[in-house]
């Protein structure tokens, strides 16, 4: 999850570490001519774009904070299968902790643009039959921005499993266990035990779409799980993913859902990507088609725990701002 910043007050790419990881990827007489800039700011990532003789590379700097919450050991790796495959742009360097990331720039057209917020009732309506498979070459553009979104899912889906696992469930269990690991000391805050108190309240339905997407026993798949339009690139007419932070073997569901709740696509284009996406899929089939409602209000609750979990961590409670947005998405 990230947002185009043209103005970042503080940026930490002059900081020691940061600086001698760019000299030691890029040599020192590269870095002594660059000009950095800052390109996004995330929610747990930053962006920066490095510029010399022509040439370009983007910086990215992981968050200490978000770092309790992402499996960062498998980031990297699951990068470069992504990047093997060509659905990411070249890995070119990391650093010995794993904060910073160096690769190649590549134009993301104007695929951010695209972000959009949709709740899980967005898709109560969705049709159940052959009513609006992939027919022909698309007629408009979201037509043809689903064209390009149901190619990446393919492609995902056809990668090497990561080695690292995780399903809906286990998701949801991880998180919640460091919830509760951190309310002794994170419920002081008046603000932040109301919001834990209103996502508990929310505990029975949760479980219940849960236990409704796991009924169906499914092999895992590679999975992005954060494929918003802020971590895509369409460039060369072709879309890139960045960002691997919550990449593993998942739920087959899982990056249909986040691509759905997350981009701006008139209803039929919804339609199209659904259902071409099920009858494409070894393990799916149309009959599946309802529990995109269930995929997607699972989306957004997980980002209402991780901004409630990323608010008692760092102290910020301007992530409960996020808390709030996504949880109404969720519920509504």
């Amino acid at each position: 999850m990230s947002e185009s910043a043209d103005n970042i007050e503080c940026y930490p790419w002059e900081t020691p570490g940061v600086s001698a990881f760019i000299s030691q990827a890029l040599g020192g007489d590269v870095l002594a001519m660059a000009n950095v800039s800052a390109l996004t700011q995330g929610l747990s990532n930053d962006n920066a774009l490095i510029e010399a003789n022509g040439r370009a590379w983007v910086l990215r700097i992981n968050r200490d904070e978000s770092s309790a919450f992402c499996q960062r050991a498998f980031e990297a790796g699951n990068w470069q299968l992504a990047a093997r495959a060509g659905l990411a742009p070249p890995l070119l360097a990391i650093s010995d902790d794993g904060r910073c990331y160096l690769s190649h720039r590549l134009d993301h057209g104007d695929w951010p643009e695209k972000y959009a917020e949709i709740p899980a009732s967005g898709f109560r309506g969705l049709a159940s039959s052959d009513e609006g498979k992939w027919l022909g070459a698309p007629v408009d553009s979201a037509q043809a921005d689903a064209r390009l979104l149901l190619a990446l899912l393919k492609g995902l889906q056809q990668l090497p499993l990561p080695a690292n696992a995780k399903g809906f469930t286990e998701q949801w269990q991880d998180y919640q266990r460091a919830l509760d690991s951190g309310l002794p000391q994170w419920q002081y805050c008046d603000e932040w035990r109301r919001a834990q108190m209103q996502l508990a309240s929310c505990a029975w339905d949760i479980q219940a779409a849960l236990e409704r997407i796991e009924r169906k026993p499914l092999n895992f798949q590679y999975s992005h799980r954060d494929l918003t339009p802020h971590n895509l690139l369409c460039h060369g007419g072709k879309l890139y993913c960045i960002d691997f932070e919550y990449a593993c073997a998942s739920h087959p569901l899982w990056d249909l859902a986040t691509v759905l709740a997350s981009h701006r696509l008139t209803a039929d284009a919804q339609t199209a990507l659904v259902h071409a996406y099920l009858d494409f899929h070894p393990q799916l089939d149309q009959r599946d088609a309802p529990l995109i409602v269930d995929a997607v209000a699972l989306h957004w609750y997980f980002g209402a725990i991780w901004a409630l979990l990323m608010a008692g961590q760092s102290g910020d409670n301007n992530y409960l701002s996020w808390f709030h947005r996504y949880l109404q998405l969720a519920n509504s």
